[in-house]
């Protein structure tokens, strides 16, 4: 074979992805752009100077497994990401854009690439329903199917008021009424115009949820989503799905849920969240699992990642912030909350199903409570350098289970305004140390209560600084052991007030003589030197409290959260 032959055949080798002597050639993956600005669907889509246009365009591509799909930035789409093949990683790309707008001209949230799950409707087709005097409707097309999905509606930018029924919607300006979506794809949606006015002739800008999702990653196996964002779905899981890897996605205005997660997130966010009547539980971040939804083929339930991510919320009382539920015997080995953070919701982080749960460095402010692990498995709970800000009527800071739990709470700090108790219940063992409680709650409620436990338990509480307005109550059940030392109990007004196993003390000697412990607790003010009510609970460095290493704004106990939080890890693997 001479050398024009050999090179001839070598290269079809390479065509073909083979090479003598066993040897295979890997193809470089695909690679896929799109650009709603500066793209068009006639363009080859394989490199960034000749980008698709659409969405549609990109899938009847169909992008092969291992395929890297490029989202330019400030692009904007009403279309849908659905099922990808295996190990696709979509993503942003290009310079960031300053001012981003939607097809309407108006602001997004970020430049991040969108995909926004409504689509507009012609003010035309809207007609007067007969019998009411503000309400007309139109017949809307969608792709939802009879279950778990529900129509929504926005005028001018802002989400309409979900109506109970037709007099409601026809009562209540700014609102609509709709049934159930009947899954055959056109179903009516009836509207009250803000002002009162004609849809069909004010002009004003209607937009309906029409898509399930923005991206769902979750049938997907390890598909990675990078920097792009969601908005408006209308089924119940949420407007970004992933079960793999999502970095520095958003995820807006969702329905029920609005982020699912099964496998990590980093620098993730959701804004807002919508609680249709009779649609169960509403929660940001929803991480589920039946043991086979969103889990590979061969694989279990393992860890799930939130790191730095983040909850803004609109609602108190029926939205919730980080969800973990699992059904039958699934259950998650553990998940991590490194750095996270939830406001205005209804609670902070709550599930029922994970052997593992550790919160490192999380804050959650105007929320009802923090923390909240139910269910029927055994877990251990750990918290760590936490920061929970907890401003509303609300039960406070809740550790519970119905069944094993081990609750390890270090260096955390609990700021209790008008709340009405601080709860941990239904556990085996607490171990609360160099912890900070700022409680500015009127007198007559349990500031610090500990219900009873089916059979014995055991609380360990030592380096706390409990500061009350106007007093302490310390409320431990019979059936608990308690077992502390070197803690600060300081009320405003007059000595502390605790009840020991039915047993009421009105001192901290009464309270020593009635555990047997605390023996080196003391009962001075702490001299804050920070604002408590924001978070910032540092005490005098001149203080007995911080002399005697009491409360979680002392020197020692950065270093120590951090050697707790690799323990844990290390413990929970």
């Amino acid at each position: 074979m001479n050398r024009r032959e050999f090179l001839v055949t070598g290269l079809a080798a390479v065509v073909q992805g083979q090479c003598s002597g066993g040897y295979s050639v890997t193809r470089p993956p695909e690679n896929w752009y799109v650009d709603s600005r500066n793209g068009y669907d006639s363009n080859s889509g394989l490199d960034p100077w000749q980008p698709l246009k659409s969405i549609g365009a990109l899938l009847s591509r169909a992008p092969a497994a291992g395929a890297f799909i490029w989202l330019a930035r400030g692009s904007y789409w009403r279309e849908e990401i659905p099922k990808l093949s295996m190990n696709v990683t979509i993503s942003a790309f290009g310079p960031s854009v300053s001012n981003p707008v939607d097809d309407l001209g108006r602001s997004l949230p970020s430049d991040r690439p969108m995909l926004d799950c409504s689509n507009i409707a012609p003010n035309s087709a809207f007609t007067q329903t007969l019998g009411y005097t503000y309400v007309y409707q139109i017949t809307w097309a969608s792709e939802f199917g009879s279950s778990k999905t529900a129509q929504r509606v926005w005028e001018n930018g802002v989400r309409l008021i979900r109506a109970k029924s037709l007099a409601n919607c026809d009562a209540t300006p700014g609102s609509f009424y709709a049934t159930n979506p009947s899954g055959t794809g056109s179903d009516i949606v009836w509207i009250h115009a803000a002002d009162g006015s004609n849809p069909a002739m004010n002009g004003y800008v209607y937009e309906l949820a029409a898509r399930n999702y923005g991206i769902n990653a979750r049938d997907s196996h390890y598909v990675t989503v990078n920097s792009l964002a969601t908005r408006r779905n209308g089924h119940n899981d949420g407007s970004l799905l992933s079960s793999y890897m999502a970095n520095d996605c958003w995820a807006y205005d969702g329905q029920t849920h609005n982020f699912w997660v099964q496998g990590t997130a980093i620098n993730c966010g959701v804004q807002y969240c919508e609680y249709p009547l009779g649609y169960g539980a509403t929660t940001m971040f929803i991480t589920f699992t039946d043991g086979t939804v969103g889990i590979p083929p061969g694989h279990t339930p393992g860890t799930v990642l939130y790191k730095g991510c983040q909850i803004i919320g609109e609602d108190r009382v029926l939205t919730g912030g980080y969800y973990v539920h699992c059904t039958g015997s699934a259950q998650f080995d553990r998940i991590i909350y490194d750095n996270c953070s939830a406001q205005d919701v209804n609670y902070a982080f709550e599930g029922v199903s994970a052997t593992h749960v550790i919160l490192y460095n999380c804050s959650c402010s105007g929320c009802q409570y923090a923390v909240g692990w139910g269910g029927g498995t055994t877990k251990t709970v750990y918290e760590i350098g936490c920061t929970w800000i907890l401003n509303v009527i609300g039960r406070g800071w809740n550790g519970q289970d119905y069944g094993a739990l081990l609750l390890y709470c270090f260096g955390c700090r609990f700021i209790v305004e008008n709340a009405t108790a601080i709860w941990a219940y239904y556990a085996q063992t607490y171990q609360i140390q160099n912890c900070t409680f700022y409680v500015t709650a009127g007198s007559g409620y349990p500031m610090i209560l500990f219900p009873p436990s089916p059979g014995t338990a055991l609380m360990l509480w030592s380096n706390n600084l409990v500061w009350m307005a106007p007093e302490v109550i310390l409320d431990i059940y019979p059936g608990w052991t308690y077992q502390g030392d070197i803690n600060d109990w300081f009320s405003t007004s007059h000595a502390p007030s605790m009840t020991y196993q039915g047993t009421v003390c009105t001192s901290l000697a009464a309270w020593q003589a009635a555990t047997g412990q605390d023996p080196n607790a003391i009962t001075t003010d702490p001299q804050f030197i920070g604002t408590p009510l924001t978070g910032d609970t540092r005490i005098a460095t001149s203080s007995q409290a911080y002399t005697l290493n009491i409360g979680a704004d002392v020197a020692s106990v950065p270093a120590a959260a951090d050697a707790l939080y690799q323990m844990a890890l290390s413990l929970a693997v």
